[in-house]
């Protein structure tokens, strides 16, 4: 299979270089329609091939990763398999990291094995995500985060990889806007900003902490920051703002009103397919980037139509070293339409209304590990 090697070749379904090649967000309908399945299959056999545990499930469903006709038929994992199972697509001595979930529920943290070889893709592929709301070069950092947030040790776990994962598309050393107590580093924001000299910057932070930690408490003591050079990115812990009553427009109202900042962009993703995340465009929507596909299901598991709310699936053509590339989530969402965002983004765009009734909340380890 071409999947993997450097070459670019569309006879069999391409290669991720011709991927890599495109704009980030031009992978169109037609595009999907004529190479996806090859790409899924092609993942689904090399899992078939180097993962016992994949390999048993699909044995014992009598499935053939070759000889689905749909994108659709290919088997799909619950993503919560990974907290009951080691699911590994390599030798153990090639695993480079393991990216931990950050949630702590009843069942466990996912457990997600990754080389070399699949950190470097998850790399490129949010660098090139990214390019479409950054552009092409690095830029100053401020993390929402205390600095202790970058450093875990005892593993990788989702917050951790998220902080060092962006800290790769710094251009020095990246700033963190909160102290060890999780408080506003007021003066450590204002040096920062200088040595900015008033051109764009990156911010980045998971969304709970952004909130409760930095939007929220300037807004209870009156205190204004203006941020207005600024690119916000942030994602994870929708549900516990949920439960305060925050939804993306107040989040966006707030950081307006408290730091003067309107260009900001949600994303949507797991620690499970780290790399191939789903950025928010302009206009409310997550969008499918080249590297990555949903599918909404119904309760019984039939293909929900447009504008029907259902279970969210989905794909990243990234995971190598496990068997991550096709999975069933535990979130609900709606799909909104395909190739027509007035963004102008190609692909299928949707949006995301939650978690489903009884799950835990997920780690959001969205972007991939450092590498050397």
């Amino acid at each position: 299979m071409l999947l993997f090697d450097s070459t670019i070749d569309m006879s069999v379904g391409g290669s991720l270089a011709s991927l890599f090649s495109m704009p980030p967000f031009a992978a169109d309908r037609s595009w999907r329609q004529r190479y996806l399945r090859a790409i899924v299959a092609a993942l689904s056999q090399h899992h078939y091939d180097n993962c016992a545990a994949f390999r048993n499930i699909l044995d014992g469903l009598g499935l053939d990763p070759e000889t689905a006709e749909e994108v659709e038929d290919q088997l799909y994992l619950p993503v919560g398999l990974f907290k009951r199972m080691i699911l590994r697509s390599v030798a153990a001595s090639e695993v480079r990291h393991t990216l931990t979930s950050s949630g702590t529920g009843r069942s466990g943290r996912s457990e997600i094995f990754v080389d070399r070889e699949t950190s470097l893709l998850q790399m490129r592929a949010l660098s090139r995500i990214l390019t479409s709301v950054i552009g092409d070069k690095r830029m100053p950092l401020l993390i929402v985060d205390a600095p202790t947030g970058a450093a875990d040790p005892t593993g990788y776990a989702a917050r951790s990889v998220a902080i060092q994962g962006f800290s790769l598309f710094a251009s020095g050393r990246p700033a963190f806007a909160l102290t060890a107590d999780m408080k506003s580093d007021m003066d450590g924001i204002s040096e920062f900003l200088g040595r900015t000299g008033g051109k764009p910057f990156l911010i980045f932070g998971f969304t709970h902490v952004i909130w409760q930690h930095f939007l929220e408490e300037l807004a209870r003591i009156g205190a204004r920051l203006d941020l207005s050079n600024g690119i916000m990115i942030h994602g994870g812990g929708w549900k516990r703002l949920a439960e305060k009553n925050v939804n993306d427009r107040r989040l966006k109202a707030v950081a307006k009103q408290c730091v003067n900042l309107s260009k900001i962009h949600n994303y949507y993703g797991m620690v499970e397919q780290p790399g191939s995340i789903y950025l928010q465009c302009e206009n409310g929507f997550f969008h499918c980037s080249n590297f990555s596909e949903i599918i909404i299901r119904r309760a019984d598991l039939s293909i929900a139509q447009y504008g029907e709310p259902g279970i969210l699936q989905t794909i990243s053509v990234l995971p190598k070293s496990y068997p991550g590339h096709n999975l069933l989530t535990e979130d609900l969402g709606v799909l909104r339409g395909e190739d027509d965002c007035p963004c102008g983004r190609k692909g299928k765009y949707f949006e995301v209304l939650g978690r489903l009734p009884g799950s835990e909340p997920k780690g959001c380890g969205d972007v991939p590990s450092n590498v050397d």
